[in-house]
């Protein structure tokens, strides 16, 4: 019975934490106060007497979960599609220490390619956990490409007209291009910073993600994790960020 009880609760934790995780956005956070408020209304309701609204505001109450549904069968649908037991006992980035050095060793002769040639860019690496799950639809241009340093020269070249935006990098491949990251508001901490630097933070905010921008006026090399920028690295430094990054993500 131990054994049973035991093997039902990693089961159904196992698969609410799969199914919930994606829906950690805003538009999840408003619904679900909106039905806590719901609720909890309907409940005060009943204890002032007024029965008839609170009766009204409870079958009210009862379609919100066909709302939710609706309203996010996009993340649902890619939350059941993400579960697999792969993903359980394997990395979301890469599939060996192999890739993941080679992934590197083309971001870093990328980085040194741009600041050569004097081009500004961004790039995010996604954790185990995808942006638009956390941050809504990032739009931009969707792809499926292997990382180079000519694909990623050529997005990123000011004639080209994905360059303004971001690249996201998922499981080793270029999956989207032009994306536009939605910025934090400007406050003291973010003086000075232009607009791919504070995209850079605020792709890396509570989305377990790493990004790296290069500045197109001093081709600086920035990178971000955890919603902290750290700027100006030496080379050195950004392969080592990450590397641990994409280990610690295999």
């Amino acid at each position: 019975m131990l054994f049973k009880t035991i093997v039902e609760t990693l089961f159904m934790t196992v698969l609410f934490y799969t199914v919930l995780r994606p829906l950690r956005s805003k538009k999840f956070l408003r619904i679900a106060w909106s039905i806590i408020a719901v609720f909890l209304l309907a409940r005060a309701l009943e204890a002032m007497g007024f029965l008839a609204i609170s009766w009204i505001v409870e079958r009210a109450g009862m379609l919100l979960p066909i709302l939710f549904v609706v309203l996010f069968q996009t993340e649902i649908r890619r939350s059941l599609e993400g579960i697999s037991v792969k993903g359980w006992f394997k990395g979301s980035v890469l599939g060996n220490p192999e890739d993941a050095g080679a992934l590197v060793s083309t971001v870093m002769g990328s980085l040194r390619e741009f600041k050569r040639s004097r081009l500004g860019a961004l790039i995010i690496f996604e954790g185990s956990d995808r942006l638009e799950n956390i941050l809504g639809e990032l739009g931009g241009v969707e792809l499926d490409s292997k990382v180079t340093v000519g694909l990623l020269k050529s997005i990123f070249q000011t004639q080209s007209p994905l360059h303004d935006g971001a690249v996201v990098i998922r499981s080793g491949r270029v999956r989207r291009a032009q994306v536009i990251i939605p910025l934090p508001p400007g406050g003291a901490e973010y003086k000075g910073y232009g607009t791919r630097h504070r995209a850079a933070q605020s792709s890396t905010g509570g989305t377990g993600a790493l990004s790296i921008v290069v500045s197109e006026e001093n081709q600086s090399v920035s990178l971000s994790e955890g919603g902290q920028l750290k700027q100006n690295l030496s080379f050195e430094m950004i392969e080592e960020e990450l590397t641990r990054f994409i280990e610690r993500t295999i």
